[in-house]
């Protein structure tokens, strides 16, 4: 089970890279949860010790993660 996020400094945001990294997974035969994460403003969505700056941001990040533990415990109750 594989779930996304991705930074960029312009108007994409990271969305052509995500794309790509699907792409890799789905071949692989991995999961990949539906719902991504793009963050904004490159190098500067980060503080200096690595976090998240912007709140929305960090709070959309924690709800992919729930996703994705929420689907990896499914899959974990199929036996899959």
């Amino acid at each position: 089970m594989v779930a996304l996020a991705g930074v960029g400094t312009g108007s994409e945001d990271g969305r052509s890279a995500i794309a790509q990294m699907r792409a890799v997974f789905a071949a692989l035969g991995a999961d990949v949860v539906t719902a991504e994460v793009r963050l904004r403003g490159g190098e500067t969505a980060f503080d200096a010790r690595g976090r998240i700056v912007d709140p929305l941001a960090r709070q959309h990040l924690d709800d992919l993660l729930d996703r994705l533990l929420d689907a990896s415990r499914a899959l974990g109750r199929q036996g899959g």
